[in-house]
């Protein structure tokens, strides 16, 4: 295995279920953080003229001698997991394993997170911090998502495009009529994200319901 794909292979989870993509004509590999705008940004490279492969569960492919750029988005914390319980459990009914059982409310919902391990819980909960196990090359926010695609398109010497949002989960819970109790309990479960990223605590500095 040459020194380039042990380089990468450092920067991914090696748990299963978080995808990765590759672009290969612009030598990039985008580490995925589920409800971050992944979908957004798959479109972004196809609206640039390439065919993003998506990768589940597998090994990296010899990438050769050339150095990929790893990329990633991240999202204040407060907006992303409601975003998650919004889109993945009272509108899907999924479980993910166990926490979204009865479609709870979002309190409920945050309640159960406290009584698992945040390390192996379902990646559209997992903290960010421990997706991203270091930084990557370029890391960008979906709170400032066009202005960083741009700044990306600039850095890979490319020219960038418009960028819509997809999938994206309207009417997430209202984080600012939430109990002082739930709000310190996401603030505890995400410190590090918060602290790592430079997301505000204070969950009426810059978050959006939606």
């Amino acid at each position: 295995m040459n020194r380039v794909v042990r380089g990468l292979e450092r920067r991914l989870d090696p748990r299963p279920r978080q995808p990765y993509i590759l672009i290969p004509e612009l030598k990039v590999l985008y580490i995925r953080v589920p409800k971050a705008a992944s979908n957004s940004l798959k479109h972004w490279f196809e609206a640039l003229g390439h065919n993003p492969e998506i990768v589940h569960n597998r090994p990296l492919p010899v990438l050769g001698a050339q150095r990929y750029t790893t990329i990633s988005f991240v999202r204040n914390p407060y907006t992303r997991i409601s975003s998650a319980w919004r889109d993945k459990v009272e509108r899907g009914g999924h479980s993910l394993g166990g926490l979204g059982d009865g479609r709870p409310s979002f309190a409920e919902f945050v309640d159960r997170l406290a009584h698992v391990d945040m390390v192996t819980v379902n990646p559209h909960v997992r903290p960010q911090s421990l997706l991203l196990k270091t930084n990557p090359d370029f890391l960008g926010g979906v709170e400032t998502l066009q202005a960083d695609l741009d700044r990306l398109a600039l850095q890979l010497g490319v020219e960038s495009v418009g960028v819509s949002r997809r999938n994206s989960t309207k009417g997430t819970a209202p984080i600012s009529t939430l109990s002082d109790e739930t709000r310190a309990r996401v603030a505890e479960l995400y410190a590090d994200d918060f602290a790592r990223f430079g997301y505000p605590i204070d969950p009426t500095v810059g978050v959006a319901d939606n």
